[in-house]
């Protein structure tokens, strides 16, 4: 593998692990005021 293609795969990585962590904090967020309202 060249180093453009690295490159590239790294940001496509980057970019997964962002928005994995944008998806987990939505969800925690979502799930703080409930577990709130329940407690």
């Amino acid at each position: 593998m060249n180093l453009q293609e690295r490159k590239k795969e790294r940001k496509k990585a980057k970019i997964r692990f962002t928005n994995d962590l944008a998806c987990h904090f939505l969800f925690s967020e979502d799930r703080l005021p409930m577990a709130y309202a329940s407690s």
